[in-house]
């Protein structure tokens, strides 16, 4: 599964890339691993890009440090997923664009959608239950 967030906070446009996998596995307890960019941030001139769904400009492809340890952290936090493995394989941000805070939103976003799968229920439904508390505060 993968997600992409584009906001419109007044003249930014935050946005991100995140997708993954979950594979169960034996215990009681959700492992989580976050493929890191081998390059830095700002030495991503000739990396690779893919298209943005949302964007006229696209990402490069890549989770570089400050992002993936935001994903890291924020996938700690809550919804619960069963017993098993949630990679971070794929990911694209923009030097401009992109930040710890929405990268933050978006790793929670796909968390989100992944366990309401993983449960049975509508992973859009869920996502966009979650995004809809962004506008509220809520």
């Amino acid at each position: 599964m993968h997600v992409e967030v584009l906001r419109r906070l007044s003249s930014i446009t935050p946005r991100a890339l995140l997708g993954g996998q979950f594979v169960p596995g034996p215990g009681s307890q959700t492992q989580f691993a976050v493929a890191v960019a081998p390059f830095g941030l700002f030495d991503a001139d000739e990396e690779p890009t893919c298209p943005s769904a949302l964007w006229r400009q696209p990402f490069t492809i890549g989770l570089p440090d400050p992002f993936a340890q935001t994903v890291a952290n924020t996938l700690a936090e809550g919804p619960d997923l069963p017993a098993g493995t949630l990679t971070i394989d794929r990911a694209g941000f923009d030097l401009v664009n992109s930040s710890e805070m929405i990268f933050g939103q978006t790793a929670a976003l796909l968390k989100t959608a992944i366990a309401a799968w993983l449960s049975g229920q509508d992973a859009d439904t869920a996502a966009r239950s979650l995004v809809s508390t962004w506008w509220t505060g809520t």
